[in-house]
């Protein structure tokens, strides 16, 4: 249950299997991604903030390779779980980003589901947000809008994106934001 890395700590089996979830994300292996976050999601307390970004990493791998039932369930797990007090900015990142994927994969009367649940607990936590979960907030409201054919709020929402995810120091999200933002300004 616990892999000692060195002599300064340890860390536990479920933080190896969603380190590795987000690895395989980056070479390109969703699937691999995929089993590693449902892995790890095993082996965390539900509700806890690890548990949470266990969730998220599944979300975007299920949304990369197009597992729609799967985006669902994991979506579904996230918005029917209590967040523990410490963790309500993890649960909001996971909404924000299943909002974007369920969007992507064609989901739209889902996707309203999830941003309603995603607003109220935006309202519930006030501005003591993080960047990162600003960041996924902004791209998942800037998707809705984009899907509703609203250009202008989707311009406002992408510019907040961008400016969340260099707070962050986020370069994939930044990077993400930037493409999005000259898509709809070219």
């Amino acid at each position: 249950d616990t892999v000692i890395l060195d002599k300064t700590g340890t860390v536990t089996l479920g933080e190896l299997k969603l380190v590795l979830a987000e690895a395989h994300l980056w070479i390109g292996d969703a699937s691999q991604a995929h089993r590693c976050a449902t892995d790890a999601i095993a082996l965390f307390l539900p509700g806890t903030s690890a548990w949470f970004r266990a969730i998220s990493e599944g979300v975007l791998a299920s949304g990369r390779i197009g597992l729609k039932q799967a985006l669902l369930a994991w979506v579904e797990r996230a918005i029917s779980t209590q967040a523990a007090p410490d963790a309500l900015a993890a649960k909001i990142g996971v909404l924000g980003r299943g909002l974007s994927h369920l969007l992507l994969v064609g989901a739209p009367e889902h996707a309203a589901s999830v941003l309603r649940a995603m607003e109220h607990l935006v309202g519930a936590a006030g501005e003591d947000l993080d960047a990162q979960t600003r960041y996924r907030v902004h791209h998942g409201r800037a998707l809705w809008a984009l899907s509703s054919g609203d250009l202008e709020q989707y311009l406002r929402e992408a510019e907040a994106a961008l400016a969340a995810a260099e707070e962050a120091g986020d370069p994939r999200g930044t990077t993400n934001a930037q493409v999005n933002l000259g898509f709809v300004l070219s």
